[in-house]
């Protein structure tokens, strides 16, 4: 008997709950009103006529590195609206030819890191520049770097990489100069030489470990087109050729990124000219998905959800959620225009690309 009133009294309890947390929603929505629904589509963000070297998702903003406007950025919201504001390093002489202007861009609260290719007699030569004044001005901030009669500034760094671990930790990976990449303890004050060039190559990507401080990926190709890979455990005092090739590879691939499962670190992505690598045991076995059909320049993970990866080709964007054993189109290109790179905003599910061309930013909801 006093086990059915028990649960009577219980579920007279969990009753009372529902309807009260009913009727506070239903308060909720009269004083806020419906949900808006999220845009459909691509939405341009401007920028048109500036040519556009890589997008940045970092907190609140979304940066862009351009080849000859310097450094701007725009808040990273829900709003269609984008007012891009001036953080200098422009009017730069640059080259004919890719990876010159700004290439990339790392942000720790109010301490910006920006790498710059330019050519000779710019007023900004190539190197590290670093603000810690939220881009009021600007230092050169390269020590460390090799630097010979040769070469103007010191290195032209593509890919500017931060620890997920320690946040002082960056990795620049550079494009044939004479030495190619380097480790930074200080976030970016002073820098140490990883891996001496021996031969023509090209760092595209770079990638930490996500719990281990001491290993780090390099990926590129050589000037015939060789894809490389590389591996270090010991802070890039020795390195490991991960997979030599020719190892499926066509002749002309290169790994343009590289991207780690974030919680345990035991998957590993590589984004290559069209298709993606997996490895579950440090690249001593892949797995290879079905071609994709378009070049492949970079692709992002969730962190709220491991499974989730978007992939930006040149002129598709491709979606999985079973850890890339899947791969389906999410969308083609804004008015079929040619790809670049791509950034996600994962906490409002927002989408940047920045286009070939300048044809200008876009987003999408997805």
């Amino acid at each position: 008997m006093m086990r059915k009133n028990y649960l009577k009294v219980l579920v007279f309890s969990l009753f009372t709950i529902w309807l009260l947390m009913f009727f506070s929603c239903q308060r909720e929505k009269e004083i806020t009103g419906p949900e808006e629904p999220r845009p459909q589509g691509w939405i341009a963000m401007g920028l048109e006529n500036i040519e556009v070297n890589r997008i940045k998702v970092i907190g609140d903003w979304v940066y862009a590195c351009t080849r000859q406007n310097g450094l701007l950025r725009t808040p990273n919201n829900l709003s269609a609206e984008a007012d891009w504001h001036y953080l200098g390093l422009a009017n730069l002489r640059v080259e004919i030819g890719y990876f010159f202007g700004l290439t990339d861009v790392i942000a720790l609260e109010e301490t910006l890191v920006v790498s710059v290719n330019s050519g000779n007699f710019s007023p900004v030569v190539s190197g590290i520049y670093r603000s810690v004044d939220d881009g009021k001005t600007w230092v050169k901030s390269d020590s460390g770097f090799y630097t010979d009669e040769y070469h103007e500034g010191t290195a032209n760094v593509i890919r500017l990489i931060q620890s997920p671990l320690d946040p002082r930790y960056l990795l620049a990976a550079c494009c044939e100069t004479p030495a190619l990449a380097y480790l930074s303890k200080d976030f970016g004050r002073s820098w140490k030489l990883l891996f001496p060039n021996t031969t023509a190559i090209t760092f595209y990507a770079a990638a930490f470990h996500p719990l281990n401080l001491n290993e780090f990926w390099v990926g590129g190709h050589t000037s015939m087109g060789r894809p490389l890979l590389y591996r270090s455990t010991d802070q890039g005092n020795t390195w490991q050729e991960v997979l030599k090739w020719p190892y499926g590879w066509q002749v002309s691939d290169m790994v343009n990124d590289i991207v780690f499962e974030p919680r345990q670190g035991q998957i590993l992505y590589i984004c290559m000219n069209y298709f993606i690598l997996t490895t579950t045991d440090a690249g001593q076995t892949w797995i290879t998905s079905d071609s994709l059909y378009s070049v492949l320049w970079n692709m992002d993970i969730n962190p709220y959800n491991i499974n989730e990866l978007i992939a930006c080709g040149s002129d598709s964007l491709y979606h999985t959620i079973d850890n890339g054993n899947n791969w389906i189109l999410l969308s083609i290109g804004p008015k079929n225009f040619a790809m670049n790179k791509l950034a996600i905003g994962w906490e409002n599910r927002i989408l940047y690309i920045n286009t070939y061309k300048s044809k200008g930013i876009f987003k999408l909801f997805f």
